[in-house]
C-alpha cells in the first residue's frame, strides 16, 4: 500500500517523552518513516524512530531573523544535532498577552522562512497536512498557507478549548486589559479562517468535539489518546498501600495532590502519596511542608509504566484555585488512558464541569471527588468497599477497550488521512492504490 506523504505541524514535536509530542506520534504508529515530516518549534526529544525530517525553528531563532537578519533555521536529521539543540539552556519567561502580541508580529514577518522553510516543503512535496492545534495565532496561517499553496488536506488534531475562552489563559500583566482582547480577537479571526479550509477535525473528547461543531460544523471524530498498558488487575495491599500520581504539574495541581495527601495522612499515618513529575520553577519548595508527599521527580515512560503497575491507586487532580479555573473545562490528562487501561484502581479529584470529570462519571470508572470535603469520605470507601472497587475495575476495563486502545485508535486515525487524501483528489481509478487502501480500511 503506498502511504501519501505527512507533514505535521506542531509547537511540540513528535515525541515519546512530552505529553503532546506522544498522544500524536502514537496515532501515527506504523506509517512509514520516509513519509513524515515535522515542522516544530521545540525539538526536545524527537521520536526518531517515527521520523527523521524535523525543521526546527524556535521563537529566538525567529527573533534573530527578524533582527539580525541571520539564516538561524535548521533542519533536523540526525539525533546528535536534535541532542545537541535539546540540551541548549534557555531562559523562559512568563507568557502574558503582551509578550504574544510581540511574537505573533515576529513569526508574521516570515523573516524566519529565508533559512528555506518554503524550499524545504517543495523538497519534500506533502500530500497531506496534520495541524496540532494551540493557542499561537500564527502556526494556524502557517497551516492554512501551506494548506492552500499545495492544495493539499488539512486535518485538525485538537486538545484544546482555547478559542472559547473569554478569560486570559496566559500570566496576568497590567497590560491585560488591552493586549488579551487583542490578542484573543486576532486568534479568532486566524482559526476561523484556519477552520474554513479544515477537510477534518481529531478532538481529544467529547466536550472538544461538541463545542467546536457547535461552531464549525460537525466534520470531525473523537480520538482519545490510546494506551498499550495491558489490563491486570492488582490484587489490592490493604496493609502497605501504594498511593502514586504522575504527570505535569502546573497550574496549581501540586495544591490539589497536597489535599489528598493529607487527608490520606488523616485516615492512617503510614499513608503518602508518591508524586511524579516536574515542579515548575516558582513551586520547587511547595512540598517541602507536607510529609505526606514522597516527590519523586520527573522519571523516563518507562519507569512511569511501572509505576502505574505497581501501584494500588493512581490518582489525578486538578485544582480550583487561581486564574486557571475557566480554563480547564477541557482538560483531559493523556495519562487517564493508561490509568484506566492498567489495572490499578483510579481516583479523580477535580471539580465535576471538567470533560474528564463528566467522562469518569457517566462512565463509572473510578472513584471520584468533587472538592475537599468528599475527598475523606470518598477514600474510606474506596478502602472498604471491594464490591464498588471492582465494579469500577470492570467497568475500566469495558471503556479501555472500547476508547482507549492504541492500536484501535491508530487504525481509525489512520483510516481518516487515507480518506481525506482520496475524498480530496477525488480518483476515479477503481485500481487506485490511494482508493483501494482507503475502501479497505473503511470497510475493516
Amino acid at each position: 500500500m503506498k502511504y501519501p506523504r505527512i507533514l505535521v505541524i506542531s509547537n511540540q514535536c513528535l515525541s515519546q517523552s512530552t505529553s503532546n509530542g506522544r498522544s500524536l506520534g502514537c496515532l501515527l504508529e506504523g506509517w512509514p518513516k520516509s513519509c513524515i515530516a515535522q515542522f516544530c518549534l521545540d525539538l526536545q526529544d524527537p521520536d526518531w524512530a517515527l521520523c527523521d525530517n524535523y525543521f526546527a525553528v524556535s521563537d529566538y531563532d525567529a527573533v534573530k531573523a527578524l533582527l539580525l537578519k541571520k539564516i538561524v533555521a535548521k533542519r533536523e536529521v540526525a539525533s546528535v544535532v536534535s541532542i545537541q539543540r535539546s540540551a541548549e539552556k534557555k531562559i523562559k519567561k512568563s507568557r502574558t498577552a503582551f509578550r504574544m502580541l510581540l511574537r505573533n508580529f515576529v513569526w508574521s514577518t516570515n523573516a524566519w522562512k529565508k533559512s528555506g522553510f518554503d524550499s524545504w516543503v517543495d523538497d519534500y512535496n506533502p500530500e497531506l497536512i496534520i495541524f496540532q492545534s494551540g493557542d499561537a495565532t500564527f502556526m494556524c496561517n502557517l497551516a492554512k498557507s501551506v494548506s492552500e499553496r499545495k492544495n493539499i488536506p488539512l486535518i485538525v488534531f485538537n486538545t484544546e478549548g482555547y478559542y472559547f475562552f473569554n478569560v486570559t489563559w496566559f500570566h496576568r500583566h497590567w497590560s491585560d486589559f488591552l493586549c488579551f482582547p487583542i490578542y484573543k480577537a486576532i486568534y479568532r479571526a486566524s482559526f476561523r479562517k484556519m477552520m474554513q479550509c479544515v477537510s477534518y477535525s481529531v478532538y481529544l473528547n467529547s466536550k472538544l468535539q461538541e463545542d467546536y461543531n457547535k461552531e464549525f460544523g460537525d466534520k470531525s471524530a473523537v480520538i482519545y489518546t490510546g494506551s498499550s498498558c495491558k489490563f491486570e488487575p492488582k490484587k489490592f495491599d490493604f496493609e502497605n498501600p501504594r498511593f502514586s500520581y504522575l504527570g505535569n504539574l502546573g497550574i496549581n495541581r501540586p495544591l490539589a495532590l497536597i489535599e489528598i495527601a493529607e487527608a490520606l495522612y488523616c485516615i492512617n499515618k503510614n499513608y503518602h502519596l508518591d508524586v511524579y513529575g516536574k515542579l515548575m520553577q516558582n513551586d520547587e519548595h511547595v512540598f517541602d511542608n507536607c510529609p505526606a508527599i514522597h516527590y519523586c521527580g520527573l522519571v523516563n515512560y518507562d519507569m512511569v509504566q511501572k509505576v502505574i503497575k505497581e501501584s494500588d491507586v493512581l490518582f489525578h487532580a486538578e485544582s480550583t484555585a487561581g486564574q486557571w479555573i475557566n480554563t480547564l473545562q477541557y482538560a483531559f490528562s493523556t495519562k487517564i488512558a493508561d490509568s484506566l487501561a492498567s489495572g490499578s484502581n483510579f481516583f479523580l479529584y477535580a471539580p465535576p464541569f471538567l470533560a474528564c470529570s463528566k467522562y469518569i462519571i457517566e462512565n463509572k470508572v473510578a472513584w471520584y471527588a468533587k472538592d475537599k470535603e468528599h475527598l475523606i469520605p470518598v477514600l474510606r470507601d474506596m478502602l472498604t468497599n471491594d464490591k464498588r472497587r471492582q465494579q469500577y475495575l470492570d467497568n475500566a476495563r469495558m471503556l479501555a477497550s472500547k476508547n482507549h486502545d492504541s492500536i484501535k485508535n491508530k487504525d481509525r486515525f489512520q483510516k481518516i488521512l487515507l480518506t481525506a487524501k482520496f475524498e480530496n483528489e477525488k480518483y476515479e481509478d477503481s485500481n487506485n492504490c490511494y482508493y483501494n487502501a482507503s475502501r479497505r480500511l473503511l470497510n475493516s
